[in-house]
């Protein structure tokens, strides 16, 4: 038996004597419609006229109640009809098996047959349903999690265990219903891993590895085993002994309960702190004296005061440091750890946005975006030349991107555009003129034609650059895999010994090989190979961004220029040679035919106008093509070009 009673108003304490007394608490009988379970009920009142009349039953009748199954009163051949139905009414295996969809489907079923209504007219597709005793309608079943808020619970489980409180504010979007029934589900899907795990090695006739030590070890997440060297303190009594220690909630100067504390919060969510003493406050500067007064004691009777009462009051604890959550890696971290923009509240981790980590970066730290506001470094209109163009109201004044996404941590180009590090990471032929602070993004012009010409398939949009799955031949842009929920990350592939010479090698963790940055659909199971997060960090703190840009992603700057190294990547995209000066050397102020500009880094002739007798071309306006006008005709596309999205001198411009 529980060894705890409750008590309450209407509770004997000799009753608790009884071996035989239920559990339960005792409550007077309860009467008056505020207690019953079924429709609105009229007012005292009106109550005895209405049951005069027959207008409602007497309480705890059939009115009174909700019906969910009525299936023990049909015939067996209409329970073989609903059976028949039944499967139809979904695709999903995993939802038919689900004890809240079976349930609202024996109700709907249970509805037709009291209305006479025909089996096959019960259809699932409403997710809401209506209640006796509600006067709005509610969802039968849960909305699924997003990744974001699975991740969010995870961590946050992590950090506070089975207290689901501090979880539910850690997810924000759910109720705390919610969390208590997502947490069930989880506990029984881990548990179910470990389980199927345990089968499949012991079909495989291979030994069950046993589980190591864990600080904590119990199902909960909630009882320590294993005490540090100098062992605990109780954050509420301060008693350094005790047989079991418990985790203690946010808040407390100790992270750690003891048996008795611990037991009395789990129970009755009553906490005995004591007042700290002054030196315990302190940093341990100075010698502790014997008999030193408690912090913050108002034991003593308020002068001139004769009728005041003594009040005991408790120092409050010293306030926690916050947590805040980074957008590149999903995970919490303190205020120390997780950069913070004090102007949009962006956060992320330094390592993530090419930050050199500091106390006075962590305290002032503005993001680029908010910063180019006031200093002015780079265009006002933050779109990533990476991405298709994203048509906005100019009537709305929302922040874009939002800082509610790692999509918000852009970097500026070399013609003062703005590009996302995500894009600019994971797209090969962008590089960085100084790779520690992912500054000065450079070689937009040097991305092959086929990356802007694919479609993406989750957009379906060609207006940006794309990249390929690891694991399939799925080609999308880096902000709509980022906005799906794909996986980032990076892999570190062996090399063989005769490339060695040829290839950048690096030590990351306990791995040593090529960096190779890798996009898969969220879709493809997770262990064909071994990545690294964007903010996992090494022995030296050194986050894998960090280590993937700093090897492979710096640009060639010595005995160079940043106007040099972009000609020379203009002329090898251009081709140019001799004849090609000599061209325009002929023929000077050529205009485009289609779009009618002047300015071009080379133009074409006409395709059905080529002279073929050596005549001099003219400089007519029918007679050239520009270089957008000329690569999009070589690719299908007749209609006239209005925004240079890929242009030549990684700038976007409108002609």
């Amino acid at each position: 038996m529980w060894p705890f009673r409750y008590f309450g108003q209407y509770t004997v304490a000799e009753d608790t004597l009884d071996p035989d007394d239920l559990i339960f608490p005792r409550a007077a009988t309860r009467v008056g419609s505020k207690f019953q379970g079924g429709p609105l009920w009229p007012t005292p009142g009106e109550e005895d006229a209405a049951r005069a009349t027959g207008a409602i039953e007497e309480r705890g009748e059939d009115d009174t109640i909700e019906v969910l199954s009525l299936v023990c009163q049909m015939s067996p051949k209409e329970v073989e009809t609903m059976e028949t139905y039944r499967p139809g009414l979904t695709r999903h295996e995993k939802l038919r098996s689900n004890v809240d969809w079976y349930t609202e489907v024996i109700k709907r079923f249970t509805d037709a047959w009291l209305n006479g209504r025909d089996m096959s007219t019960v259809n699932m597709k409403s997710p809401m349903h209506q209640q006796k005793w509600k006067r709005s309608e509610t969802r039968w079943m849960d909305k699924d999690w997003t990744d974001r808020e699975v991740a969010a619970f995870e961590d946050a489980i992590a950090i506070h265990g089975a207290e689901l409180g501090p979880v539910r504010d850690e997810v924000g979007s759910r109720t705390m219903p919610e969390v208590v029934r997502f947490y069930g589900h989880w506990k029984n899907s881990k548990l179910g891993e470990e389980n199927a795990k345990i089968k499949a090695a012991r079909a495989a006739g291979k030994k069950i590895p046993a589980v190591p030590a864990s600080p904590i070890s119990d199902d909960e997440g909630s009882i320590i085993t294993e005490a540090p060297r100098g062992g605990y303190n109780c954050g509420a009594c301060r008693t350094r002994e005790s047989d079991t220690w418990w985790k203690a909630p946010k808040g407390l100067p100790s992270p750690v309960l003891c048996d008795n504390c611990g037991m009395s919060w789990r129970k009755y969510a009553d906490l005995n702190v004591r007042p700290l003493r002054e030196e315990t406050l302190s940093k341990k500067s100075g010698e502790k004296r014997e008999g030193t007064p408690l912090a913050n004691s108002t034991n003593k009777r308020a002068r001139g005061n004769t009728n005041a009462t003594q009040a005991s009051t408790s120092s409050p604890p010293p306030p926690s440091i916050p947590q805040f959550r980074c957008l590149a890696c999903h995970k919490n971290g303190p205020a120390t750890k997780v950069l913070r923009c004090r102007k949009c509240q962006f956060r992320v981790h330094p390592g993530a946005v090419g930050v050199t980590a500091d106390a006075s970066t962590f305290e002032n730290w503005t993001c680029e975006l908010c910063a180019n506001e006031k200093n002015l470094e780079a265009s006002l209109i933050p779109d990533c030349l990476l991405c298709p163009r994203i048509r906005r109201d100019p009537k709305k004044k929302a922040l874009y991107p939002p800082p509610d996404t790692y999509l918000r941590a852009c970097k500026p180009t070399e013609g003062q555009a703005w590009v996302h590090i995500l894009c600019a990471v994971f797209i090969p032929e962008i590089t960085f003129s100084d790779a520690s602070r992912l500054r000065l993004v450079e070689g937009v012009s040097t991305i092959p034609q086929y990356r802007w010409m694919n479609k993406c398939t989750l957009c379906d949009s060609s207006g940006g650059a794309v990249v390929r799955c690891s694991d399939c031949p799925a080609e999308y842009h880096v902000s709509c895999a980022w906005k799906a929920g794909h996986k980032f990350g990076f892999e570190l592939q062996h090399v063989k010994s005769s490339k060695r010479d040829s290839t950048v090698i690096v030590d990351f963790k306990d791995s040593s090989g090529c960096m190779v940055p890798q996009v898969t659909c969220k879709g493809h199971p997770v262990h064909r190979r071994q990545t690294y997060g964007l903010c996992e960090t090494n022995s030296e703190g050194e986050t894998a961004l960090q280590v993937y840009v700093k090897n492979y992603k710096q640009a060639i700057t010595k005995d160079t220029h940043g106007l040099l190294r972009k000609a020379l990547r203009l002329d090898s995209i251009l081709n140019t040679d001799e004849s090609d000066s000599e061209t325009s050397q002929t023929y000077p102020n050529p205009q485009c035919s289609r779009c009618r500009t002047e300015f071009s880094p080379r133009f074409y002739p006409t395709p059905p106008t080529t002279p073929t007798d050596g005549t001099p071309r003219s400089s007519a306006s029918d007679t050239w093509l520009c270089h957008k006008c000329h690569f999009a005709l070589e690719n299908g596309n007749d209609r006239t070009h209005t925004t240079v999205v890929n242009g030549v001198n990684g700038i976007a411009a409108s002609s």
